[in-house]
């Protein structure tokens, strides 16, 4: 059928007006002359009562109704111009223009060569013109709407008579999460050849608009659940459904299904394909529930979305604040107070009672691990297992049969008995996949129907087994860049990136070191038998001023291998110039001036040599950094307690303890 197809594009205009005056005048079927596309399109034309004398469309809308259009697709208009500019320089001097339209055939915006744009008017192409196949004959912006996939249309094959010098090319543009058709990307010009070459630029910038869509779309997402979950608190109790502005859902809790059934409300999240979209299930949750139970999310004055909250039968809403229900006793382990991690350490607090997948981000060695670890103990899956698996550097078929597992006999090599996947393990507990953005695209459709099923198939076997665990997922890449590459997919990232988690890195916490030292040096002194009781001055000020491109585990490293080759009681810069000598190095000018700068404050300069060399315990460093602190911010409590990272609680705890007051 392809091949006919092809065939019969190459026929003569002359044969295809031949057979178009034979089908307007007798209603001759021109199937056998035409390509099946084209006639097919005919027909509806004809059934449609399209006048095939037309120069121009038949239909626009009023400049009025048109604003409002141009409001209610203003996603696609801003995902859809930065694509569109960039085409249009390609276009000046082609006889080529870009039209964008809307799900119904109303063009919103056109780019391209001005003379093109000028013979566009002439025709009503052009924003707030219909160019539907009802409102102007077969062309490919209404015929592409009518079948749903990409069509060109050439001069002679256009049904109505005034735009048969026309060419154009178009492909309808889909909604990235649900696929729906929501407008249309068209390609027109007074050209008489067709032309691959157009197909395929249309196809690519539809594409581009596709992503940039998706990435708003995340983006708007992303705001919308921070925003809910700075205002609400989930008790496990009340059942929570979290729709944005247009009345899509984006996260529904666990217990939201076993609370409508308390209250005996008929109303399933299964039945949404019967909803009419654009606001119709806000409507229709509106009609179904107290209007107490809706609870609109802001962002200053803009509306975001709604949260459905639904309590158990006889019980009492209780709006919080999340960080007061939750002593975040797991996350004690996060060594640091500096004002970014303690802000980060807040927002995993919260995250953690929610039954949501969390997307950990930061570069290498930031601790995402750390923070999965804190988030499943503070958890409502905390009683299951954490299972962890490092997707980056294995085989694809190894991070298979580590995901899903597989049957005995599977494939050669597989132990007998068979072997339970990591997916499976977590079943009642929590999942953590690191360096996720390596797993092959193919395993990606593989898990994400896992995610969306809630069953798993082990490999070589039929068997479904049901499954309920977390996903917490860690990269160092931007996914949503792999997403555009089209190296990760865009389904799965939605899925896994409900709300992400930014771990800063070390260079953005330096006010830490010190309190990661000390932990380091602690932990070693109790697995070994040597006592380090001080740390030099040229060490701390070395590693203040590093920049720890490994971030907290290059850290631990320099501290471990120093640890290691001291023999004596207190650690110096000596003790890494071996394994270390970049650090030994590193800004050597700078570090020496800092030191000299303690020295006068503190010693006397006579004996700057000696005082160089005076052992200082890690309690006397901290003491000389207190009361520095407090000196060059003439004794304000706050300023120096913003300089040292730490509460003003914790700063006034430190006056009393060095009577520094």
């Amino acid at each position: 059928m392809l091949h006919n197809d092809k065939l019969k594009l190459l026929a003569s205009e002359k044969q295809i007006n031949l057979a178009w005056e034979r089908f307007v005048s007798a209603g001759s079927s021109p199937h056998s002359s035409i390509r099946t596309v084209v006639a097919d399109s005919w027909q509806r034309c004809l059934h449609d009562g399209v006048d095939p004398t037309l120069n121009q469309t038949s239909q626009y809308i009023n400049e009025s109704d048109f604003q409002l259009l141009l409001t209610n697709n203003e996603q696609l208009i801003k995902a859809a111009k930065p694509a569109m500019r960039k085409v249009g320089k390609l276009l000046a001097e082609s006889g080529s223009m870009l039209i964008l339209a809307d799900k119904q055939g109303v063009c919103l915006h056109v780019e391209g060569d001005e003379k093109t744009l000028e013979a566009g008017r002439e025709i009503k192409l052009h924003p707030s013109a219909i160019w539907s196949e009802s409102a102007a004959g077969t062309n490919a912006i209404g015929t592409v709407l009518a079948v749903g996939s990409q069509v060109q249309i050439n001069t002679t094959e256009h049904f109505c008579e005034g735009i048969k010098l026309w060419t154009c090319t178009a492909v309808v543009i889909r909604e990235p999460i649900s696929r729906e058709v929501i407008g249309v990307l068209d390609l027109s010009g007074l050209n008489h050849e067709f032309s691959y070459h157009a197909r395929a630029l249309v196809a690519d910038t539809a594409a581009r608009i596709e992503n940039q869509l998706l990435s708003l779309k995340l983006e708007q997402h992303n705001t919308l659940f921070n925003a809910a979950l700075a205002n609400y608190s989930d008790t496990t109790k009340n059942g929570l459904l979290l729709l944005d502005k247009e009345g899509g859902v984006i996260k529904e809790s666990r217990q939201f299904g076993a609370n409508l059934a308390q209250h005996a409300i008929p109303f399933s999240l299964t039945d949404l394909s019967s909803v009419d979209a654009e606001g119709g299930l806000l409507k229709q949750l509106r009609n179904l529930f107290p209007e107490k139970w809706m609870q609109p999310i802001f962002a200053g004055d803009e509306l975001l979305g709604t949260l459905l909250v639904v309590p158990p039968a006889k019980k009492v809403i209780h709006r919080a604040d999340l960080s007061a229900s939750n002593n975040g006793s797991s996350f004690t382990h996060i060594i640091g107070n500096a004002p970014a991690l303690t802000k980060v350490i807040n927002k995993a607090q919260r995250l953690s009672r929610l039954d949501i997948p969390v997307l950990i981000q930061g570069e290498t060695g930031v601790g995402k691990e750390l923070f999965a670890r804190a988030i499943h103990a503070s958890s409502g899956f905390n009683q299951g297992p954490l299972v962890t698996l490092n997707c980056g550097g294995l085989s694809r078929e190894l991070i298979a049969s580590e995901l899903f597992g597989y049957a005995e006999g599977a494939f050669t090599g597989a132990v007998r008995g068979g072997k339970v996947g990591k997916i499976e393990a977590a079943n009642g507990g929590t999942l953590f996949l690191d360096e996720i953005g390596e797993i092959p695209l193919d395993i990606q459709a593989n898990f994400l129907r896992v995610l969306q099923e809630g069953e798993i198939c082990r490999l070589g076997e039929t068997k479904q087994r049901k499954l309920h665990f977390r996903v917490l997922a860690a990269t160092n890449r931007d996914l949503s860049e792999l997403v555009k590459q089209g190296l990760f997919r865009s389904d799965l990232f939605y899925r896994i990136a409900t709300v992400k988690l930014y771990i800063p890195p070390l260079n953005e916490r330096k006010s830490d070191i010190p309190q990661l030292v000390s932990a380091f040096i602690e932990r070693l002194s109790t697995q070994s038998k040597a006592q380090v009781t001080s740390i030099s001055p040229e060490l701390y000020t070395l590693l203040a001023e590093y920049h720890w491109p490994g971030n907290v585990r290059e850290l631990k490293n320099v501290i471990d291998c120093a640890y290691l080759m001291n023999s004596g009681d207190r650690l110096t810069v000596a003790d890494l110039l071996e394994e270390f000598p970049f650090l030994a190095t590193f800004n050597k000018k700078k570090a020496k001036q800092q030191i000299d700068s303690v020295n006068r404050a503190h010693c006397d300069p006579s004996n700057a040599e000696t005082s160089l060399l005076t052992n200082l315990s890690l309690e006397q460093v901290e003491q000389m950094t207190v009361a520095a602190a407090l000196k060059k911010n003439k004794g304000n409590i706050t300023k120096a307690a913003l300089q040292l990272g730490i509460a003003k609680s914790t700063l006034y705890q430190k006056i009393q303890k060095f009577k520094l007051g």
